[in-house]
């Protein structure tokens, strides 16, 4: 039954081991979900260096509670809710959250993965880079949602359950970040 809540790519770890802090199997974790959680943090409006701390703290902090973690939630769903407390923390020490590099950060993973060849492929690449900038500014919780929803593609229930909201707050997150990026955009002379 508890193996049975495990996401997708969760099933290929041991949670007995993970229970036991086994160290093999707790870096398997970690490579499985280090790059998403730097993400989540960069779109959150974390500097680099912060959302390198930010991750090692909800590392350390799904580490310590591994013992006692029981499978009533996916074990995915249960360390993004840890990680998200450790950027909402990490914010609130740091509170210089947005910087031109923290800017442009999530803007370039995005940027990537567009064809640049043509001239409107560096449109494209301008107005990514302008998007995530923009969501960089947003309030944390719709920063969130956004960087889940958007670009890694989730459903509205699996951000839900994995920031523990409800699918209509969710929704009405994604609503006011919608209406946010569109003002901020326009401000920045790009057209939503």
């Amino acid at each position: 039954m508890q193996q049975t809540a495990m996401q997708a790519g969760d099933t290929d770890l041991n949670l007995r081991a993970l229970r036991q802090q086994d160290a093999v199997e707790f870096t398997r974790l970690v490579k499985a979900h280090e790059s998403v959680l730097l993400g989540l943090c960069q779109s959150m409006g974390l500097q680099y260096a912060d959302a390198q701390d930010a991750t090692i703290e909800a590392f350390a902090a799904v580490y310590r509670a591994l013992p006692t973690f029981r499978g009533d939630a996916r074990l995915s769903t249960w360390l993004y809710r840890i990680a998200y407390r450790s950027i909402l923390r990490v914010r609130k020490r740091n509170r210089r959250w947005l910087s031109a590099a923290t800017a442009n950060a999530p803007a370039q993973a995005a940027e990537n993965r567009i064809d640049s060849s043509a001239s409107k492929g560096l449109e494209q690449d301008e107005n990514a880079r302008q998007l995530w900038q923009a969501v960089a500014q947003l309030r944390p919780q719709e920063a969130a949602v956004v960087e889940l929803f958007y670009r890694l593609g989730w459903s509205v229930a699996e951000v839900a359950e994995n920031l523990g909201y409800s699918v209509s707050q969710v929704k009405i997150l994604l609503f006011r970040a919608r209406g946010a990026l569109a003002e901020k955009l326009v401000k920045m002379g790009v057209t939503p």
